[in-house]
């Protein structure tokens, strides 16, 4: 398990372990999770799936159809492919085969959850098609799915403790060789239930730089902060990075759901 580092002081996280896979079988397969990182529109995320499959080699043959597809149509990494494919298969990739990833229920998985470093958003966004879920020290929760291979949307809630609380986010990523550049935007009603207290709105966003792949990156970025019956708002950098596969201070995927 590899630390994720955050200079924020006040921002906490709780990573939740997944359970181990069940029987000898799921040992010998190929995460689907992992598979999907070969249909991202990070070059970045695209190299370090390849990596992961010669290193987890295909017994099963799990990455077969997806390795000819990038050997066939890949502008990037197609010469990786074909190297990896007739490595693992011992023959030459096939003519042009259109790819078809096997979308997991989150593709980012597999490197912990590259969406966030503890609370604070990168650049990344998740793949399109796919939802996860996430759950936060202090009981709050997101949902979130890939819309676009730019745009996620989800919504953010917490434990109702207190007051019920509940809003949007939205993520737009434009990832580049290296790295990705976005913005975060997300906006929270919270309504009080005890005491005398109002309803009140917390707005705000940022702009963030993550540069590295779903394994590897550095993040950094600002968040502002706006409440409706408070005045001025506030503004939170924050920077984080990763070092390994898998985490131990991230925002960790409790439960994911299949599209």
């Amino acid at each position: 398990m590899t630390a994720r580092t955050l200079f924020t002081p006040w921002l906490l996280c709780f990573a939740f372990g997944l359970p181990p896979g069940a029987g000898a079988e799921a040992e010998t397969r190929l995460d689907p999770a992992l598979l999907a990182l070969c249909g991202s529109n990070d070059p970045g995320a695209r190299r370090y799936c390849l990596e992961a499959i010669a290193r987890n080699g295909d017994a099963a043959g799990d990455a077969r159809q997806i390795l000819a597809g990038m050997a066939a149509s890949d502008p990037l990494v197609h010469e990786e492919a074909a190297r990896l494919y007739q490595q693992l298969y011992g023959a030459k990739p096939p003519g042009p085969a259109p790819v078809t990833a096997a979308r997991g229920p989150d593709a980012a998985r597999s490197a912990g959850d590259p969406m966030r470093v503890v609370y604070a958003p990168t650049a990344f966004t998740r793949p399109e098609g796919t939802t996860s879920f996430n759950a936060f020290e202090l009981g709050a929760l997101t949902f979130d799915h890939g819309m676009t291979r730019n745009v996620a949307m989800g919504i953010q809630t917490s434990i109702p403790v207190g007051a019920l609380v509940i809003g949007p986010t939205l993520r737009v990523g434009f990832p580049f060789e290296g790295g990705a550049f976005g913005f975060q935007l997300g906006g929270i009603l919270v309504a009080p239930y005890v005491g005398n207290s109002n309803a009140f709105f917390v707005g705000g966003g940022g702009p963030m730089l993550t540069l590295g792949n779903y394994d590897r990156y550095f993040n950094v970025g600002a968040l502002a902060y706006f409440v409706s019956n408070v005045s001025p708002g506030v503004v939170v950098p924050h920077v984080g990075f990763s070092s390994a596969p898998a985490s131990m201070c991230a925002s960790a995927p409790s439960s994911t759901f299949p599209p």
